[in-house]
C-alpha cells in the first residue's frame, strides 16, 4: 500500500487471497462497520447504518485486513499494528444525512460553495 499515491478510500479484493478484503485510507474517509455475521467498508455511516450501529473509523494512513474466518486487523500502511476504538452510532439514518439542519433543503442551501 506504501506505494499507492494520492488520496484514497478503498477495497482491495485479490484472487490469490479470497478470503481477505483489505481496505485502506489515505485523504478521503473509510470506515468499518461491524455487524454480527458481516463486515463493511464505507466512506460514511449513512451506508452502513441500516446494517449495524458498531463502527470503526479509521484515521488517515490506516489500513484494515478483514478475513472471511471472522476477524479484523487494522494497521497503518507501513503494516504495523494499531487498536482503534469501536464506536455505537447513536443516530438514525435520516439524523445522519441531514446533520444538524431541521430540512434536507436547508443542509443543501448551507453546503452550496459561496
Amino acid at each position: 500500500m506504501t506505494q499507492v499515491e494520492g488520496a484514497f478510500g478503498l477495497a482491495v479484493l485479490c484472487v490469490d487471497e479470497p478470503d481477505m478484503l483489505i481496505g485502506a485510507r489515505k485523504g478521503s474517509p473509510l470506515i468499518l462497520g461491524i455487524g454480527e455475521s458481516e463486515y463493511l467498508l464505507a466512506s460514511d455511516a449513512s451506508a452502513v447504518i441500516e446494517r449495524t450501529k458498531q463502527v470503526c473509523y479509521l484515521n488517515d494512513g490506516d489500513m484494515v485486513i478483514i478475513t472471511r474466518k471472522g476477524g479484523y486487523q487494522i494497521k497503518t500502511l507501513d503494516n504495523v499494528q494499531l487498536c482503534r476504538e469501536v464506536q455505537q452510532l447513536e443516530m438514525s439514518l435520516q439524523e445522519i444525512q441531514k446533520g444538524s439542519y431541521k430540512h434536507f433543503m436547508l443542509k443543501e442551501i448551507m453546503e452550496q460553495p459561496e
